[in-house]
């Protein structure tokens, strides 16, 4: 099946889903979370963080060399105060060999990871959310349809196909402090290899079926607004940690961050680091062991803050 077919069934799976007397009932807005609903009203919000960080500068290629970014966001593409709603996401994450002045300063690999997703949310938790009520939470649930690849040809073409499903619980503890805890599942699907040698048949012996990801974090509150459920607020600090495996359990994959937010309300930006190990940084050498650490700073979603605090 080929990827636009695949995409208009999932869609059409998804458009069909709320028309059930029961999923109609878990999609009605709790009427007290006026700032979430606020939110779930936004077009444009970010989907995962956004950043730019970089290793330190040293003789030769070694992956600690580059500069990576990833950018992250989708679109809304119901937007109401409905719980349940279908998105356009779109993220790029790419690696920039950008202290290599004696050549081009050229990009090792970017990758294109297009999605239509179906979500629920209870609280769409980014960088600005609004505080869930104490104790264990289900945020959301998103499930839909990827194409990942990194648009090149030939030898250096790779790419894939998956339908996922990801959701994130929270559990919220004393003194405004969070842990989170993200599942992810996806049923992939990989072509062979490629006529002129590009391709990757054996990803999936290195990205498996899944990962999981956990966050400790503490929220901010800005003033005039109290700590209770629906106000809004935002990650002040976080460190996370996010694994997988590979289909055999021996080529995993490691991302460790931490986040900090400067205590600036005119800043829109957090301190980011992030250290990396394993098989699949990227997907044009995703069957080569990396291990990086790279400083640096992540991008706050202001707009929908902006337009919810309205």
């Amino acid at each position: 099946m080929n990827s636009a077919r695949l995409a208009s069934v999932v869609l059409a799976l998804v458009t069909a889903l709320p028309v059930h007397a029961g999923l109609l009932s878990l999609c009605e807005p709790a009427q007290e979370q006026a700032f979430e609903n606020a939110l779930r009203t936004a077009i444009f919000t970010e989907y995962r963080d956004n950043y730019f960080i970089t290793g330190l500068p040293q003789a030769g290629d070694h992956p600690r060399n580059f500069v990576r970014f990833q950018l992250s966001v989708k679109y809304n593409l119901v937007p109401t105060t409905s719980r349940c709603t279908l998105y356009f996401a779109y993220t790029q994450k790419s690696l920039w060999n950008l202290w290599n002045f004696s050549g081009s300063s050229p990009f090792e690999d970017s990758n294109y990871n297009p999605a239509f997703f179906f979500a629920w949310t209870n609280q769409d938790f980014g960088t600005y959310h609004s505080v869930p009520s104490a104790g264990f939470n289900l945020l959301y649930i998103h499930t839909g349809y990827e194409h990942e690849s990194n648009g090149r040809d030939k030898e250096a073409s790779r790419g894939w196909e998956r339908l996922s499903s990801t959701a994130r619980f929270g559990w919220y503890l004393k003194g405004e402090w969070h842990l989170l805890v993200q599942p992810r599942l996806w049923v992939p699907w990989v072509s062979g290899r490629e006529t002129e040698g590009g391709g990757n048949p054996d990803l999936i012996d290195y990205y498996g079926y899944g990962s999981l990801s956990l966050e400790l974090g503490k929220d901010q509150h800005p003033d005039g607004y109290a700590h209770a459920v629906g106000t809004p607020a935002w990650r002040d600090f976080m460190v996370g940690v996010m694994g997988r495996a590979g289909r055999r359990f021996d080529r995993g994959y490691a991302e460790l961050w931490a986040r900090y937010r400067l205590p600036f309300e005119t800043v829109s930006w957090s301190l980011y680091a992030q250290f990396v190990t394993g098989y699949g940084e990227t997907l044009l050498r995703y069957n080569q062991k990396v291990t990086a650490f790279r400083v640096g700073i992540a991008l706050d979603d202001r707009f929908s803050w902006n337009a919810a605090i309205r």
